[in-house]
């Protein structure tokens, strides 16, 4: 199921959910939206050049609400290198639309992290510390405090050479991935405490 909140709710603990510069109709996640969401998983994996057909005309025919739910939904398909133009060709319609895709681009690169953090073979305890805390930061504004917080206590979070070996243990596309992610939250310079 997908909850989105446009306010941090505490009581829920860390949240990847939280779209604080949007709000859409959850309504829009019925049954009809699920089954277009089902059939273009699946073609995505047949046929790129009739996946690319069919969601446009999705895209072209639905409410931003619909296509919030669309492009978050389908988040791990669309930032693929293969089909990456669809999501640029839509930030490219407007104000609006460049906001959804940050939004669920941010969204994405924070569940990327943290999926690849804990399921990654070999990633040592001090490479997941500093990746969660890359993870739960939304930017580079946001991770300097929590990276100065942190520095001279038992926590403290070592960029130079974790980030790195980390990004190293994962498989050549999660490693080109990652480093887009990087850039997006604009943490590229992470690895040499640059940010």
């Amino acid at each position: 199921s997908l909850l989105i909140r446009t306010v941090p709710t505490p009581r829920y603990g860390t949240q990847s959910n939280y779209f604080p510069h949007l709000a859409a109709n959850y309504f829009v996640n019925n049954d009809v939206q699920r089954k277009k969401l089902t059939g273009l998983s699946l073609l995505a994996s047949d046929s790129t050049e009739d996946f690319h057909n069919l969601f446009q005309n999705f895209v072209n025919t639905q409410s931003l609400s619909e296509n919030f739910f669309m492009f978050l939904k389908l988040g791990d398909i669309l930032f693929q290198e293969r089909h990456v133009k669809l999501v640029y060709e839509f930030a490219k319609r407007g104000a609006q639309e460049e906001k959804i895709i940050k939004s669920v681009a941010t969204n994405n690169a924070i569940d990327f992290f943290k999926t690849s953090a804990l399921r990654t073979p070999g990633v040592t305890e001090k490479e997941r510390l500093v990746v969660f805390a890359l993870a739960g930061s939304h930017s580079a504004k946001n991770f300097k405090t929590v990276y100065n917080r942190l520095r001279g206590t038992h926590y403290e979070l070592d960029t130079k050479s974790s980030i790195g070996t980390f990004i190293s243990k994962l498989s050549e596309p999660k490693q080109k991935l990652a480093r887009r992610y990087l850039d997006l939250l604009q943490l590229s310079g992470v690895e040499n405490e640059e940010f």
